[in-house]
């Protein structure tokens, strides 16, 4: 695929000292193929890698469209990227909020994974070519050429439904749960299954997950904890444990949202920090249904 310009939305950065390379994910308020929805806009994951000093060659910003996605309005986007991690010489794993297909009323309804090389150009032998609409005046006239990539989006358990909100997944976070650093064969990932406007969120699961992006043991509700937008996950080197920090209003996250010009005592006055550690052995594979192919869960407009 080919690039197009934009603002950056979200930007998710990893390094991977093994190659000594600088790896990107970004969602971008535009895309390739505009015109292959009704409203002409759209956004789009991209993946960008930068070699290091000491890397060979030195070809710096190579990048490629990874997904497109409808743009629904300025402050509601049908999907994006979430986290972003080395894998060492396995290259890298990319996590996502989506696919925003129409059965999920075009919001995200789940989230993906992605494995991908240790540089851009690799990617190529794993395009998968398809035809898009075109889109004239609001009516389907004719149909292009495009290329899309498979990603593995995963079966979620339901969200809760005493919380009585609508079901839209967000804030997709991942760590690595071990002390084997880029070799872990243990990741932690994260999600809230239901999201509102700017990130408000009262549900958040976490899940053990290896490092082919499939889920393992039972995903977890985190209680009294979370995490925002740019409250990312680092992992302690010593024992494994992933740690974030969130600040909230009241007992716990969601349950008040301070707004711009709001008494100050409705903004947050603590820092909370939350550790998750890993026990034992890896669990046995999730007992979920096995993924469907973009083709069958994320249809084209």
């Amino acid at each position: 695929m080919e690039l197009r310009g934009g603002h950056v939305i979200a930007n998710r950065g990893a390094y991977n000292r093994h190659h000594d390379t600088w790896s990107e994910l970004c969602t971008l308020d535009a895309c390739p193929h505009s015109n292959q929805y009704e409203n002409g806009k759209c956004d789009s994951i991209t993946w960008y890698t930068v070699p290091g000093v000491t890397a060979t060659p030195a070809v710096k910003y190579v990048g490629d469209t990874l997904l497109e996605l409808e743009h629904i309005s300025d402050w509601a986007q049908s999907g994006g990227s979430g986290a972003l991690l080395s894998l060492g010489t396995d290259g890298w794993l990319a996590l996502a909020a989506g696919p925003g297909y129409a059965a999920a009323t075009r919001k995200p309804d789940t989230i993906g994974l992605l494995q991908l090389p240790l540089s851009v150009p690799e990617l190529e032998p794993r395009m998968i070519a398809t035809q898009l609409p075109v889109y004239e005046n609001g009516a389907v006239t004719d149909q292009q050429d495009a290329t899309r990539y498979q990603w593995n989006w995963l079966y979620l358990p339901e969200p809760d439904a005493s919380l009585a909100l609508e079901k839209r997944a967000g804030m997709a976070n991942m760590a690595y749960f071990d002390t084997k650093g880029e070799d872990s064969e243990r990741l932690l990932v994260g999600w809230s299954p239901t999201m509102a406007f700017q990130g408000i969120a009262k549900e958040y699961v976490v899940s053990e997950m290896d490092r082919d992006g499939n889920l393992r043991g039972q995903a977890f509700r985190l209680t009294k904890a979370g995490w925002g937008e740019d409250n990312l996950w680092t992992t302690m080197p010593n024992s494994g444990c992933v740690v974030f920090p969130f600040a909230w209003v009241g007992d716990s996250p969601g349950s008040d949202y301070p707004i711009e010009g709001d008494d100050a005592k409705n903004f947050p006055t603590a820092m909370h920090i939350t550790s998750l550690c890993p026990r034992g052995n890896q669990p046995p594979l999730a007992n979920t249904p096995a993924p469907q192919t973009d083709a069958e869960r994320w249809p084209a407009p």
